[in-house]
């Protein structure tokens, strides 16, 4: 599995073919549940095929402080046309991001209770 760490740039090469022309090209992975912690993170990448029909699109992020270490999940990759259509794939992509230091964790709930008068 690939694995990235803090200062690293993510690259996802994405090899596309359409007649009318490629344009707006999307990636979303989402942070697996490791039993202990809920899941929480998504990482979005974003191109574009500029129009082009046949194209090689890259998609970058680079790890920064906030991204929320982990294995990440390639939920779908949606992929726009020149005319507007689009089209979701499901592929099974998989990375892990490590060696990112800090608080990733959101707030813990304590208590909670419905309030009456």
């Amino acid at each position: 599995m690939e694995t990235y760490t803090l200062g690293e740039t993510l690259r996802l090469e994405l090899k596309l073919r359409d007649k009318s022309g490629i344009g707006y090209t999307a990636a979303l992975f989402n942070r697996c549940s490791t039993g202990t912690q809920p899941v929480n993170g998504i990482i979005l990448l974003i191109g574009d095929g500029e129009g082009r029909t046949d194209a090689t699109v890259e998609l970058t992020i680079q790890i920064k402080k906030e991204t929320i270490p982990g294995e990440y999940r390639c939920e779908y990759i949606q992929v726009q046309d020149a005319l507007g259509n689009h089209i979701r794939h499901y592929p099974d992509i998989r990375f892990r991001i490590e060696g990112v230091p800090g608080d990733h964790e959101g707030p813990e709930l304590l208590d909670w209770r419905f309030k009456t008068e």
